[in-house]
Parts: C-alpha cells; sequence; structure tokens
C-alpha cells in the first residue's frame, strides 16, 4: 500500500505531490542567509569605506539604517569568510580611482597616524 503511494507521487498523479513540489519552490533561504548574501553583493563597497579609514561603527551603522544589522563579531566572521573566498576564487575588490587592489590600500592605509583619534 505505501509503494502505491509513492509510485502515485513519482510519477506526479497525487495532488500531494503537487502540493509539496509548491511548498519547496516557495521556501526561500534563512534569513541568515540573506544577510549573508547581502554583504556578499555590498563586500567591495565595505572594501573600500575600509580602505578610506572609515571605522567599523560607521559602516555597521549605515548597513544598519538598509536593513543589514549586524553583530561586530558576526561583521567581522563575514568579512573574513568573503576575503578568504575571494581570495581562494582568485577575486580581487579594485580600487575604482587607482586600480590597485583594495587589500594593499587597506595594508597601507593600517600605517598608525601619530595623534590620530578614530571613531
Amino acid at each position: 500500500m505505501m509503494s502505491e503511494f509513492f509510485s502515485d507521487v513519482v510519477i506526479g498523479t497525487s495532488d500531494l505531490g503537487c502540493d509539496i513540489e509548491k511548498a519547496l519552490d516557495a521556501l526561500g533561504p534563512s534569513q541568515r542567509d540573506q544577510k549573508s548574501a547581502l554583504f556578499c553583493q555590498v563586500f567591495p563597497s565595505i572594501e573600500a569605506a575600509m580602505a578610506r579609514k572609515v571605522t567599523q561603527k560607521s559602516i555597521l551603522r549605515e548597513l544598519r539604517n538598509f536593513g543589514l544589522t549586524l553583530h561586530p563579531a558576526r561583521f567581522k566572521e563575514l568579512l573574513d569568510a568573503e576575503r578568504a573566498r575571494r581570495s581562494r576564487d582568485g577575486e580581487q575588490c579594485l580600487c575604482t580611482h587607482c586600480g590597485s587592489p583594495m587589500s594593499q590600500r587597506a595594508e597601507v592605509n593600517s600605517v598608525q597616524i601619530p595623534g590620530r583619534v578614530d571613531e
């Protein structure tokens, strides 16, 4: 009896099978996965801001203004993961002004300037 049920579902004659297909097609990614995808999309702009010495606090505030609320630890986790993925895949974020890789610009800009107080 159970095998008859499954054969009906497999060959598509079952309304239940259609209902399951519709339900599965309607599913979307979790909120966490949506945030991760959005972070990956805006990653080049985040790197550009960091290369300009914009503070993490300011970046998080701006992301929150657009609905992407991240805890600082989660931000760092996503940042490190996206940097690692792009490095592994040979992708680089390039400066729109000079064309140099953002990672090199961030390293150059990470030199401490005496007397400078960041936010």
